[in-house]
């Protein structure tokens, strides 16, 4: 595992930005400095929150739980897609804690681009990588049964 910058937030939270891939990172909210400091050139917020000095950043926001149109997931691995086809890496998905959400879609993003062949083995693997990673069930078993078929059709 590799931890490239750790943050103290406000409310005592320990936030760290881990690569777990060449080219993708994650983390929950962390500052610009700690971004900078990182190398992170690209960030994407799937929390609907905001660090106080984020700096820029392509808000998504993700429901951690059921509520969420497949079409729009499909969508943000497309972004994910254009963001690192046009070098704009290390790309840092991150939500509020970095447990849920963006692990979640870390993992599907994986399956998205065949470096694994289930979605079960993708979030593993993350979660391996990253400890912290708890995906919410809700949202697990949507990406399970709403979009994985879409992005298999691909």
């Amino acid at each position: 595992m590799k931890s490239l910058h750790p943050l103290s937030l406000p409310l005592g939270v320990f936030m760290t930005i881990i690569k777990i891939t060449d080219k993708i990172y994650v983390s929950g909210l962390v500052s610009l400095k700690a971004k900078q400091e990182s190398g992170i050139r690209y960030a994407i917020n799937l929390s609907g929150q905001r660090h106080k000095d984020a700096g820029a950043e392509k808000q998504f926001r993700l429901i951690d739980g059921r509520g969420n149109k497949s079409e729009r997931i499909v969508k943000l691995l497309e972004i994910i897609d254009l963001r690192i086809k046009h070098q704009k890496y290390p790309l840092l998905i991150h939500c509020a804690q970095g447990k849920s959400r963006s692990p979640a879609i870390i993992a599907l993003y994986l399956v998205y681009r065949g470096r694994f062949s289930s979605f079960e083995k993708a979030v593993d693997y993350v979660a391996s990588i990253n400890p912290g990673t708890q995906p919410n069930q809700n949202l697990i078993d949507f990406l399970r049964k709403e979009v994985i078929p879409l992005i298999k059709l691909k």
